[in-house]
């Protein structure tokens, strides 16, 4: 195989082009069979070591590997790759993934009503726990329940992370 030399075309021949050779001399002639070329693992749902030792299995490498937050996947689980899975790529070819952060990023809900603010924890893009705490050390609002503090603060927090709202009950 040859990375340079097109499949079907001639490499080299011995002896050497431009030599001389006697009629009926054997002359070996090496034809190119084309760049080696390797097919894709599964790698979407494996771990990132999983994933690194399917791609050394099959010849190639691991590329960069970029993090992006998903609500139901744990931290290193491989959510997609530059290559198609089952697709022919030449060996040693660098292999780029994005897996899970193992996190979400909660926004603060700080003044949402508590429906609102339970609405959007437990939305499918986080998937966290909101739990009420009522507080009947502070004035109760009078507009209706509303989020006074939150346990977790807003940024990346843990996957299926409980969140304590705090809500004023008192007069």
């Amino acid at each position: 195989s040859s990375d340079q030399v097109d499949e079907g075309n001639v490499i080299r021949t011995e002896p050497a082009a431009g030599t001389t050779v006697a009629p009926g001399q054997l002359v070996k002639v090496y034809v190119s069979t084309g760049q080696e070329m390797s097919t894709v693992p599964t790698l979407t749902g494996l771990g990132l070591e999983a994933a690194t030792n399917a791609l050394t299995s099959a010849g190639l490498a691991l590329g960069s590997v970029t993090t992006r937050n998903d609500p139901d996947l744990s931290a290193g689980t491989v959510i997609s790759a530059d290559q198609a899975e089952g697709s022919k790529v030449p060996v040693g070819t660098a292999v780029n993934l994005v897996v899970a952060s193992g996190k979400v990023t909660l926004v603060d809900v700080v003044g949402y009503t508590t429906e609102a603010a339970e609405r959007a924890l437990s939305a499918d893009t986080l998937k966290l726990t909101p739990t009420i705490v009522e507080d009947p050390g502070c004035p109760a609002n009078p507009g209706g329940p509303t989020v006074a503090a939150q346990s977790l603060a807003p940024g990346d927090v843990p996957i299926h992370s409980t969140v304590e709202l705090k809500v004023c009950t008192g007069r």
